[in-house]
């Protein structure tokens, strides 16, 4: 079963004040498991940001969310920071240039994806003071 886990939320800089600062500035340490494996770890990545897209994605009819989902951070250099792309009846997740992981079943990822939010709304505000689902679902 996939996960896309995350700890240590922080804020980078002082408390923000505005979406755009909280959008980029509550990190965390994100890693992708595979059952209990961590496949990939990445620090400091802009979760409310990867909660933001994802929560967009989720969104989407089933027709356009069978098209690949990139993360990119405005943040970041780093083209398709994560990544999922249909292959075949099954789903390959990834890191930039790296295949983390091949046949995931459409459901997990979607689930993984849902808990992912979830949890981002639930833990940010405790842990930073940042009230997640206001940045999360304002529209685009």
């Amino acid at each position: 079963m996939i996960r896309v886990d995350f700890g240590h939320v922080h804020v980078d800089g002082d408390a923000p004040t505005s979406w755009h600062e909280a959008l980029l500035g509550v990190l965390a340490t994100l890693t992708v498991r595979w059952g209990n494996v961590a496949k990939w770890t990445e620090v400091d990545v802009p979760i409310l940001e990867l909660a933001y897209h994802l929560h967009r994605w989720l969104s989407l009819s089933a027709a356009q969310r069978r098209k690949p989902f990139a993360f990119q951070s405005m943040e970041s250099d780093e083209a398709e920071w994560l990544w999922f792309r249909p292959s075949g009846d099954s789903w390959t997740v990834g890191a930039g240039q790296t295949r983390l992981i091949d046949g995931v079943e459409f459901d997990d990822l979607k689930a993984a994806a849902q808990d992912f939010v979830d949890r981002v709304v639930r833990e940010v505000p405790a842990a930073v003071g940042v009230d997640a689902w206001d940045v999360i679902s304002r529209p685009s």
